[in-house]
């Protein structure tokens, strides 16, 4: 498949890159892992490729005040291989080693991780493929041919937003109007059909993700569920992270986070029930059924919901126990 027709910039600094958002149609590339075949599928047709990759300043990991500060082109591999990501965050690092394949990570970014579109069976198909079919509604037809709904039940399926979420992250946008700093819970949508605040409102670049070194002192791991070992994206996947006594039973705070079961990566309101008690089979086991039932999947790819949420259920169980360090 070709890629479609378009203008392509490659401006070397953040100040030079700014001006071309305002040129129209215009689509930010960053690693391209994503969006190449977007763009092969004529899933987007965009006038003007911004891309990203001679932007030097974007690349960093550093320490400073009171957060571990990564460049939006960072790529997995150096987040994977990073002796300070694995020494403050190393569920970060495990994160970014569940992404695709290691060839993949050597050139997807975390800023592009963080930008994925969602993902449909009937949706990311080649033209020839989608026009056999009815027009899907993502793709600008009048219904979903999942749900038969006036409305887009594609999935998000990223991997490292889950992690970043459970520890609160937040990242900084640059626009042509200015700078500022956003949760990444306010940066997600919840929207099918538009993910994130830049999908909504292409006019800024991701340029860093801040995650609080207090969180460091947290117990927290990635797990994923997915079909082959590596290149798939989650079925289902779950940012876990709890902070401990020095005991390592009472827990001070908790967060659960899903991923691949819905439209944006969820914040679980189940992790609530492990803060102030002390972390036993039995607890986990009850939260990890309250997680299940939050969680809200539809067919999108080609396992069933029910499925899902029971991958889902047990990759708590597992990731609880395996942090509170209980017997299975």
């Amino acid at each position: 498949m070709r890629l479609p027709e378009f203008d392509f910039y490659e401006p070397p600094t953040l100040q030079e890159a700014l001006p071309l958002l305002t040129s129209g149609n215009a689509r930010i590339i960053a690693g391209g892992t994503d969006l190449i075949v977007a763009l092969k599928r004529r899933l987007e047709t965009p006038a003007v490729i911004l891309s990203l990759h001679k932007i030097k300043e974007l690349d960093y990991i550093v320490q400073d005040e009171g957060y571990l500060k990564i460049g939006a082109m960072t790529t997995l591999k150096k987040i994977k291989t990073s002796p300070t990501v694995n020494r403050l965050f190393p569920a970060l690092a495990q994160a970014a080693r569940e992404v695709a394949s290691p060839i993949l990570q050597g050139q997807a970014t975390i800023g592009g991780n963080l930008c994925l579109n969602t993902r449909c069976r009937y949706y990311n198909q080649s033209e020839f493929w989608r026009q056999s079919q009815q027009t899907c509604y993502k793709a600008g037809g009048e219904k979903c041919l999942v749900t038969h709904k006036q409305d887009c039940s594609a999935s998000f399926s990223g991997d490292m937003a889950p992690i970043l979420l459970a520890w609160e992250a937040d990242i900084t946008i640059a626009a042509p109007e200015g700078t500022k700093q956003m949760s990444l819970r306010e940066f997600f949508t919840y929207n099918s059909k538009i993910p994130n605040q830049l999908a909504a409102n292409p006019k800024g670049i991701l340029t860093e993700v801040r995650i609080p070194l207090e969180k460091k002192e947290w117990s927290s791991l990635y797990t994923k569920a997915r079909l082959r070992g590596s290149i798939d994206f989650p079925l289902a996947g779950a940012g876990l992270a709890v902070d401990l006594d020095p005991s390592g039973r009472l827990c001070r705070g908790a967060a659960i986070v899903a991923t691949g079961v819905g439209p944006g990566p969820l914040v679980l309101e189940a992790a609530g029930d492990l803060v102030g008690q002390e972390i036993t089979g039995e607890l986990i086991k009850s939260v990890a059924q309250k997680a299940a039932a939050e969680i809200h999947p539809v067919r999108t790819g080609r396992i069933g919901p029910r499925y899902q949420r029971a991958r889902f259920k047990t990759l708590v169980i597992d990731g609880l126990t395996n942090l509170a360090e209980l017997e299975d």
